[in-house]
């Protein structure tokens, strides 16, 4: 063509290979080494029809010797008798180029989870601090028992938090002698939960005190005026199968808010008078397995009084009943709440 000679051409690239100087450039090269001619390369202008242009013998050759296998089946020449000259490359921008060369800061989010988690949390708790008028502090307590996971204990925080707001809900006011669902009955939804996991793992040992007369038991608020009887923690065999011959019934209520609701009974069973010495130590067998499932303070000294009322049932040599244990096992009850 009518470009720059070999002469003024640019200096050969690092790795270049002999035929760099071969009038037919690199394909040429390969011809002559296979005994073939190459043919003269007319010169004139590029307008001329007649005249073999360079690119047409290297794409020819190609073709041609392609499928050889050689050892230049991945040798690209590096210069083809071409002006390759190319448009000089943009130099990569830093990453820090708009922070005076330092490393552009990550954009962390205004807060972590752990912020997020207590401004939630804060949240929460003041709203039950508004339903069941409490302070802040008893109010993250009470939301403590929505936190409790199997055979863990609630803390004498949470177990005063409760017996602040329980009166306001109603909840222990109504259908405490059967099993109704204390939280259609107002109860926070934490507690009830408690509560009803605490009654399963009383129900493998033939426990079956109805959810009012356990949340009393366990939080102390078994004055006289409450309901309670502690007749219920006895012992009684065979409530299960009896149970699913049992129609479940319902009941009226009012919630905290005083909404009537209709709130499903589970079937408990019928307790009798505790009038002997096996009724009396299986009910306060029952009772102790409830405490154990509350804070730790509220079981102290009653493994002790279990042992006293047994051991003056013995001194008095008959001159008092079981059923009157039972009655100063229920005033001792009243007197704790107060």
């Amino acid at each position: 063509g009518t470009g720059r000679g070999a002469d003024e051409r640019s200096p050969p690239k690092k790795g270049a290979r002999a035929s760099h100087g071969h009038p037919g450039g690199s394909a040429g090269a390969r011809l002559s080494a296979k005994g073939m001619t190459v043919p003269e390369i007319a010169g004139g202008d590029d307008d001329s029809a007649g005249e073999m242009r360079e690119s047409e013998l290297d794409v020819s050759d190609e073709d041609d010797v392609s499928g050889s296998g050689g050892d230049d089946e991945h040798d690209w020449s590096t210069d083809d008798g071409r002006d390759d000259e190319r448009a000089p490359r943009r130099p990569p921008r830093g990453r820090g180029d708009d922070y005076e060369g330092g490393r552009r800061p990550r954009m962390r989010s205004a807060q972590t989870n752990d912020d997020v988690f207590r401004t939630v949390a804060a949240m929460m708790n003041g709203q039950q601090a508004a339903k069941y008028g409490l302070d802040l502090d008893s109010a993250a307590a009470l939301s403590g028992y929505g936190e409790l996971k199997g055979g863990q204990q609630p803390t004498m925080g949470m177990t005063m938090a409760a017996r602040e707001a329980l009166p306001a809900t109603g909840a222990l006011n109504q259908h405490v002698n059967v099993d109704a669902d204390i939280a259609m009955m107002g109860a926070p939804a934490g507690l009830a939960k408690h509560v009803a996991r605490v009654q399963t793992v009383l129900g493998i040992d033939d426990f079956y005190p109805p959810k009012g007369q356990l949340t009393m038991l366990m939080k102390g608020m078994t004055g006289a005026e409450s309901g309670f009887a502690p007749l219920m923690f006895q012992r009684v065999v065979g409530v299960e199968d009896r149970a699913k011959d049992i129609a479940a019934m319902q009941v009226d209520a009012v919630d905290a808010k005083g909404i009537k609701q209709v709130v499903r009974v589970k079937w408990s069973p019928h307790f009798k008078a505790v009038d002997s010495m096996e009724s009396f130590n299986s009910m306060c067998e029952g009772m102790l397995c409830a405490l154990n499932q509350s804070a730790k303070e509220c079981s102290r000294g009653f493994p002790e009084l279990m042992d006293y009322f047994n051991a003056h049932y013995v001194k008095c040599d008959g001159r008092v009943t079981w059923r009157e244990l039972y009655v100063e096992m229920l005033e001792r009850c009243h007197k704790r709440a107060e």
